[in-house]
């Protein structure tokens, strides 16, 4: 099963620095029944917005900034 969390900053700007906390994030939200290998999270940073998708399955639309589940 997928997450999706959004994630609104008060500063804008997608550095390493963010990349790496959305990392552990995925990280802790992963579930301990799947190997590290077979996961794959999407990860987005536009201004302040910041999307995961943490176990991305592929059943999420994206059109910029927005996802449609289905």
């Amino acid at each position: 099963m997928s997450k999706v969390l959004y994630v609104l900053k008060r500063h804008g700007g997608g550095d390493a620095a963010n990349t790496d906390r959305l990392d552990l994030v995925a990280e802790r939200l992963m579930p301990d029944n799947l190997t590290a290998e077979r996961v794959v999270h999407d990860k987005r940073i536009a201004g302040q917005l910041a999307i995961l998708i943490v176990n991305d399955r592929g059943s999420f639309t994206r059109v910029g900034n927005s996802l449609l589940c289905g």
